[in-house]
């Protein structure tokens, strides 16, 4: 499964459903209200059978939960808002309370994780986790190791938030984080993955991308890897490298660019194209400019990579007269 902690800028939950159709992949997802574009969401497998645990109140919360061979693993993705107005701080509020009760109650049916944008930093403010035995209570530091140094007064209180429900910020513990999100005004680390003790030992493989390859907005990709097997149901596809093995079968990018040297010339004339109309000196929307650079970036993609082309079934009468 993967977790995906940013939802599509240009896409709606019914346009990335529409898009999915057909692949070996389900997208649930939370659009924003009233609002175009955003929001939060899923990308799995559809072997997996992932299911939405609960409907939140929150449109920045949303849970899914998937079984292994130790039982329910829940996980949640979390959008924070960033600004200091009251409506805002209302809204990451009624967040954080709802998350707060969502823990405790889904901690009684499984292991838990949380991934998200949390927009606040914790430099490399420590995790603490209390627990118990034999009747004594013993506290264990995670210390962290970061890139961004500062610690924000939201970042803050996340550290103290997620202390206090026994929950583990992976970002720079088992190796140095690297800034997930890349700005002008200056880098940072805002984006997380989080567990509880449970799920961390079977946690390994840290990684925030940085790849060109991977690099699809401002925010960096962030995964990780969990050991062990979770429950499939069998949809009848077959599997990505057997499609392979029978020449390309299938759907989606190709692994290897087809012309390195067309590539190049294609990406330099797109991406002049796209600077000089929404480039530095112009005053655009937001959403326009992220929607057009995307578009550009498919672009290049369909033109020096492609896809995958599905082969075109024949029917039972068409094959009986070739052997004729």
């Amino acid at each position: 499964m993967q977790w995906w902690s940013r939802g599509s800028r240009e896409e709606g939950e019914g346009r990335m459903e529409e898009r999915l159709r057909g692949t070996d992949w389900v997208w649930m997802g939370r659009d924003r209200e009233g609002r175009r574009g955003g929001g939060v969401g899923f990308l799995a497998r559809r072997e997996a059978e992932v299911r939405v645990a609960k409907t939140s109140r929150s449109e920045g919360l949303m849970w899914v939960e998937v079984e292994d061979g130790e039982g329910k693993i829940f996980v949640a993705v979390v959008y924070r808002a960033p600004g200091s107005f009251p409506s805002v701080r209302e809204a990451n509020q009624e967040l954080m309370d709802e998350l707060s009760e969502d823990i405790i109650f889904f901690r009684e049916q499984g292991r838990i994780g949380i991934v998200g944008d949390f927009n606040c930093r914790i430099g490399e403010e420590e995790s603490r986790i209390v627990s118990e035995e034999r009747g004594q209570q013993r506290e264990k530091i995670y210390w962290r190791r970061s890139e961004d140094k500062k610690v924000s007064h939201g970042g803050r209180e996340l550290v103290r938030f997620m202390n206090d429900h026994n929950m583990i910020i992976l970002n720079g513990v088992k190796k140095k984080a690297l800034f997930s999100s890349v700005q002008i005004r200056g880098n940072s680390v805002i984006d997380y993955i989080i567990s509880d003790q449970n799920l961390y030992q079977k946690m390994k493989n840290f990684k925030t991308w940085q790849e060109e390859i991977s690099i699809v907005s401002d925010h960096r990709i962030l995964t990780v890897e969990i050991e062990g097997s979770i429950r499939k149901q069998n949809f009848g596809r077959k599997s990505e490298r057997k499609r392979e093995k029978e020449g390309g079968e299938g759907r989606g990018w190709r692994r290897e660019v087809r012309d390195r040297k067309n590539l190049e010339d294609i990406c330099e004339r797109e991406m002049q194209r796209w600077g000089e109309e929404y480039g530095k000196d112009k005053v655009v929307d937001g959403e326009l400019a992220w929607k057009t650079w995307l578009e550009t970036h498919n672009k290049v993609a369909e033109k020096a990579v492609g896809r995958y082309k599905r082969r075109k079934k024949r029917s039972w009468v068409e094959s009986e007269r070739r052997t004729d």
